[in-house]
């Protein structure tokens, strides 16, 4: 969490110590403290999240959630970042609500977790995919991307708390992979991952 808060504060100290005049520059000042923000938030609440669902004495507050909405909430939040990296979001949902009993602030961290980690790596196939089906009594959720792929030798470990991939660009504390796969399976269901490296 030192990176993104030290940069914060660089990007803050020069803007107010008036060091540059130019809009562009402030601008681009603007545009650091912005992303920066909102990377550490995902911090705090990877974070967060995963001390809650570690809590023994903490309990997931059940009630009927729409999936969609849910789906579409997290694609809204992360629209100004898809679009800044040119991938076209696609999303495929049956025409009438998909309700689910579930915890909706821990499944809104899935859903914010897997589409957040897939633009990450989207950016290479400029198109990331989500759709929402129901199979029998039971609704699946996939998140998809065109990227790079996964070297096969790293796919039993990508669930690990704290596990980052090597060579990886992306910053992270290796927490959200491991928050999506506790929560889902608390919620009775099943994470799964299908990969070709390459693309």
């Amino acid at each position: 969490m030192k990176t993104p808060l030290s940069l914060i504060k660089l990007a803050s100290d020069t803007l107010a110590r008036g060091r540059y005049d130019s809009p562009d520059a402030i601008a681009e000042y603007g545009r650091l403290i912005m992303a920066e923000s909102q990377h550490l938030a995902r911090l705090i609440d990877n974070v967060l999240c995963y001390a809650r669902i570690n809590d023994t004495s903490s309990e997931y507050d059940f009630e009927a959630v729409d999936v969609v909405d849910l789906v579409q909430e997290s694609l809204d939040r992360f629209a100004p970042q898809a679009k800044e990296l040119g991938v076209d979001v696609q999303l495929t949902t049956p025409p009438e609500p998909v309700l689910v009993y579930a915890d909706h602030l821990m499944l809104v961290q899935v859903l914010d977790n897997l589409v957040d980690n897939a633009l990450k790596y989207a950016a290479s196939g400029r198109w990331l995919g989500v759709t929402v089906a129901t199979v029998g009594a039971r609704v699946r959720i996939e998140v998809a991307d065109r990227g790079d792929g996964i070297p096969a030798a790293e796919l039993p470990r990508l669930f690990e708390k704290f596990y980052r991939r090597k060579g990886t660009r992306h910053r992270g504390a290796g927490l959200g992979l491991a928050i999506v796969r506790r929560i889902v399976e608390d919620h009775r269901g099943t994470v799964t991952l299908t990969n070709e490296p390459g693309h």
